[in-house]
């Protein structure tokens, strides 16, 4: 998670071409079992955003919808506590 963290925050250029795969495969670190892998990867999101911030792009508006909807699913009703936890975290950076 550091690695992507990293390239996020001091490779922006080069990370923006993969956000859409970055968004697509962090939530497995945002819903794993342990809670050191799930703050790492709130981090990880943290700079994402940023970068997504930063950018004028067409698809900005559709990550932000990709990620509010992996939210939904990570709360369901029968969701484990390490995915809702996991989730929460994914809203708090969200707003």
């Amino acid at each position: 998670m550091a690695d992507v963290e990293e390239m996020a925050e001091n490779a922006s250029t080069v990370f923006n071409v993969h956000v859409q795969e970055f968004v697509d495969a962090i939530w497995v670190a945002l819903r794993d079992p342990s809670l050191d892998v799930r703050e790492r990867a709130v981090e990880a999101l943290r700079a994402c955003l940023r970068v997504i911030e930063k950018r004028e792009t067409r698809w900005r508006v559709q990550w932000y919808y990709c990620m509010f909807e992996a939210t939904q699913e990570g709360l369901g009703k029968n969701a484990p506590v390490h995915s809702i936890h996991g989730s929460l975290l994914a809203v708090g950076e969200l707003l």
